[in-house]
C-alpha cells in the first residue's frame, strides 16, 4: 500500500507543480503586459509636449507646432502661420503643416530660410508682403525659433523703424538663448550702436 501511494502521488505531485509553473508563468506575463501598456502609455503622453510660444504685441515665435499645438494656436485667436523650415525639412515631417494649418481656419505661409535657401533681404521682403493687411495674432515659427527670431528682428527694422539695438534686445526676450559670452560672464549683456569702424578703403594713408 505504501508503495502504491507513493506511485500515485509522484505524477501526481509533478501534475500539481506543472500546473504551479503554468499559474506563475501566467501572472508574470500579466505583469509585464500590464508593465508594458503602463509602459505605452506613459510614451504616449510624453509623444505630445506643447511647444513654447514666445509672445511680443500680436507676434508669436516658436518652434515647429505638430497638429495638437496648431489646434491649442487657432483657439487662441492666431489668424496666420508662417512657416520659414525649408522644403527639405518639411518633406521630412509626418504631416502637411499646409493642410493642418487650413484645415483650422488660419492662412498659412511658406517662407524657406536656412540651408540651400540661405538668408537674404527677400526673405524680410517676403514677410512683409505677408504681413500686409494681416488683422490678428501671427505665428512665426521654425524648427527651433531661430529663425523666426532671427526674420522677426530683421522685420523690425526694415519695415516697423525699430532702432537695431532694441530689435536685438527684442530678440533676445523672445526665446532667445544666453549668447556664449554672455554665459561666460555669467549676465546679459545689453548692446548700445557705436559709431561704424571705417573700411581700409576710406582711411587716409
Amino acid at each position: 500500500m505504501v508503495r502504491l501511494g507513493m506511485t500515485i502521488s509522484r505524477p501526481l505531485t509533478h501534475r500539481l507543480l506543472v500546473l504551479l509553473l503554468v499559474v506563475l508563468a501566467s501572472l508574470a506575463l500579466q505583469g509585464c503586459a500590464a508593465s508594458r501598456s503602463a509602459s505605452q502609455a506613459e510614451a504616449a503622453d510624453d509623444e505630445f509636449k506643447p511647444i513654447t510660444v514666445h509672445s511680443w504685441d500680436r507676434w508669436r515665435i516658436a518652434g515647429q507646432p505638430v497638429p495638437a499645438d496648431l489646434d491649442r494656436i487657432a483657439r487662441s485667436g492666431t489668424t496666420t502661420v508662417i512657416n520659414l523650415r525649408t522644403q527639405a525639412e518639411i518633406d521630412r515631417l509626418d504631416f502637411d503643416p499646409a493642410a493642418e494649418t487650413e484645415a483650422r481656419g488660419m492662412r498659412y505661409v511658406h517662407i524657406p530660410m536656412g540651408g540651400d535657401d540661405g538668408y537674404t533681404t527677400e526673405q524680410v521682403g517676403a514677410l512683409a508682403s505677408a504681413m500686409d493687411g494681416v488683422e490678428g495674432p501671427v505665428l512665426l515659427h521654425c524648427a527651433s525659433g531661430g529663425r523666426a527670431r532671427l526674420l522677426w528682428a530683421a522685420y523690425q527694422i526694415d519695415h516697423e523703424g525699430v532702432p537695431v539695438d532694441e530689435a536685438m534686445l527684442r530678440m533676445q526676450e523672445v526665446g532667445g538663448q544666453p549668447t556664449a559670452m554672455e554665459r561666460l560672464l555669467g549676465r546679459r549683456i545689453y548692446y548700445r550702436l557705436g559709431e561704424p569702424l571705417e573700411s581700409e578703403d576710406a582711411q587716409s594713408p
